[in-house]
């Protein structure tokens, strides 16, 4: 298999998140990913599917977990992972982690809790996310 005929694989990551940690949060990715060859290319915009200010289930989410602050100006964002060439699929997983660990800070620790038995309080999660992986094999896909 040539590298043009490889396929591209496109980590979404949709997040209910306020513009000014937008960057931020885009960066701990990117910094997280950055010994990747070559590095991942990173795309942040609305959603391909509904109103980014909608009361979606990431909004429902955030109401019920953290009733007490307010939505504010937060909306959902996609921060879209494009990664393609010979070796995706061992790059596919660092990525994955790199994008969920941007947004959970916590997950690895309480992974590794729970992994040795020890129990670990419910935290709500900073950002509200949701995840998807896609893989691009035409114009088709997109």
């Amino acid at each position: 298999m040539t590298e043009s005929t490889c396929p591209t694989v496109l980590v979404d990551l949709d997040v209910l998140i306020a513009p000014s940690e937008e960057d931020h949060v885009a960066e701990a990715i990117r910094s997280s990913v950055s010994h990747a060859v070559p590095e991942p290319t990173y795309s942040l915009g609305p959603p391909t599917w509904g109103d980014p200010l909608a009361d979606d289930d990431l909004v429902r989410q955030w109401r019920i977990e953290q009733e007490d602050r307010p939505l504010a100006d937060r909306r959902v964002r996609r921060i879209t992972m494009y990664v393609e060439g010979a070796d995706v699929a061992d790059r596919l997983d660092e990525i994955s982690r790199a994008a969920v660990e941007a947004v959970c800070p916590n997950a690895r620790k309480d992974d590794a809790l729970i992994g040795s038995g020890e129990s670990v309080p419910v935290v709500a999660d900073e950002f509200p996310w949701s995840s998807a992986t896609r893989i691009v094999t035409g114009p088709d896909d997109e």
